[in-house]
């Protein structure tokens, strides 16, 4: 069995110095990954119904300074040598399918090969309107179709897309990941 925990993305304890330290230090216990959250912004109003708990409100509306996902894995890939940098979970709808691979494949090659990404589809109706996404409705097939494209650009030597919302051909797209086939999602 594995063991990891959730670093703060808000408040106090979301500033380089405690990230850095409290990542260091688990991995000095020895835990096996750390995870951290996704939230790009935060809806001042917020009427969409958070799914897990009882009140259907997000305890995380207090409108603080949020730090964005990828960018703080990244720090933190610096800032450690073994420990597992997990994505929990990124609301992959939110982020261009190409941008998001790139992001993750340069993670996962400066991490040397220690991403795990963990995907949603998101519930915040609010912050996909804010953030001019595909349509919240739509985010399941968007979801869906996104891992396809990550899937495409991580593993083929010509990638090319087809499909409903997004499409490229001949392009390169390098440094691959350094996990074979590619990150686990």
């Amino acid at each position: 069995m594995k063991f990891g925990f959730m670093l703060p993305s808000r408040g106090p304890l979301a500033r380089p110095e405690s990230l850095s330290v409290i990542a260091k230090r688990g991995e000095e216990l020895g835990y096996s990954f750390i995870m951290f959250p996704d939230h790009i912004v935060m809806p001042r109003n917020v009427s969409s119904q958070y799914p897990y708990s009882q009140s259907g409100v997000f305890p995380g509306t207090d409108n603080s300074e949020t730090m964005e996902q990828l960018t703080t894995l990244a720090f933190l890939a610096g800032q450690t040598n073994s420990i597992r940098l997990v994505t929990s979970v990124m609301v992959v709808p939110h982020r261009s399918p190409v941008v998001t691979a790139k992001v993750l494949s340069t993670l996962d090659v400066l991490s040397q090969g220690r991403v795990t990404v963990g995907v949603g589809t998101g519930w915040l109706e609010e912050e996909f309107r804010a953030l001019e996404t595909q349509p919240f409705a739509e985010r399941g097939a968007v979801t869906d179709e996104y891992i396809q494209v990550f899937k495409e650009l991580w593993t083929s030597e010509n990638p090319q897309f087809d499909g409903q919302y997004c499409r490229f051909s001949n392009i390169d797209f390098l440094p691959k990941p350094v996990q074979k086939p590619h990150p686990p999602i």
